[in-house]
């Protein structure tokens, strides 16, 4: 009786050993769109973090999310993109960690819409456009920086992002747009820059945590309903 319960318990403690463990994966691909005939069938069921340099496009990013179940770490930073640039709605919305390759220069609209876990991202400097509603829904991202090329935050880029407590604009940036920020309620603060010339309907609405906000003297477009629902709102100047 005791050998069957120690068994159990052993076959207990392997069987959560196998659940909470990482299969690494680094592939390099030398044509763009080959990801799938690189990783076995094995690999592609369950694979957790992949590590991928050469040439990706559409496809290799359909690999990642259509057809790599277990798949929650990616690593592009050295990986090229087709085109400079990643389209939208490229990546699964389980996924916990996002490295982008540190050349894009585009991250398309809808690309990271609804990833909930991702709890870290850094924008690659090159990048010079952001999509709309590119961040939707990111509500365990904490932080962030909008490299210096980006002209503009776009409609709802950052919208229900409830996590996030820190964005950094540049000191470049001129507009931002409809919703931008829309029920960012972990925000308690954001700091304008001096080049902002418009901001958009609702822009900061229901962003609950945001106590004072100070406008730029160059804005000349404030939209109608940039703070509504901001109840602790005391302080615009």
């Amino acid at each position: 009786m005791k050998k069957a319960i120690l068994l159990s318990f052993a076959l207990a403690c392997s069987f959560t050993a196998t659940i909470h463990s990482q299969v690494f994966k680094t592939v390099h691909i030398d044509t763009a769109g080959k990801l799938s005939v690189l990783l076995s069938a094995e690999e592609l069921s369950l694979v957790t973090d992949l590590t991928v340099t050469g040439s990706i496009n559409t496809a290799d990013l359909s690999v990642m999310k259509n057809q790599m179940p277990s798949l929650t770490g990616i690593d592009l930073e050295s990986a090229h993109a087709d085109g400079d640039s990643i389209p939208g709605y490229a990546f699964k919305t389980n996924i916990l960690s996002l490295i982008l390759p540190s050349t894009i220069a585009s991250l398309g609209d809808h690309a990271l819409e609804g990833c909930s876990l991702l709890n870290s991202l850094t924008l690659p400097a090159t990048i010079t456009s952001i999509g709309s509603s590119a961040f939707f829904g990111c509500s365990g991202l904490k932080s962030l920086i909008i490299p210096g090329l980006v002209p503009g935050i776009k409609d709802l880029t950052f919208a229900n992002c409830s996590g996030l407590t820190s964005i950094t604009l540049p000191e470049t940036l001129t507009y931002i747009g409809r919703w931008a920020f829309a029920a960012c309620s972990g925000l308690t603060s954001i700091q304008l820059p001096d080049s902002l010339l418009s901001i958009g309907r609702q822009a900061f609405v229901a962003c609950s945590g945001i106590h004072s906000i100070t406008i730029p003297d160059r804005v000349r477009t404030l939209e109608y309903e940039v703070f509504a629902g901001n109840t602790w709102l005391d302080s615009v100047s």
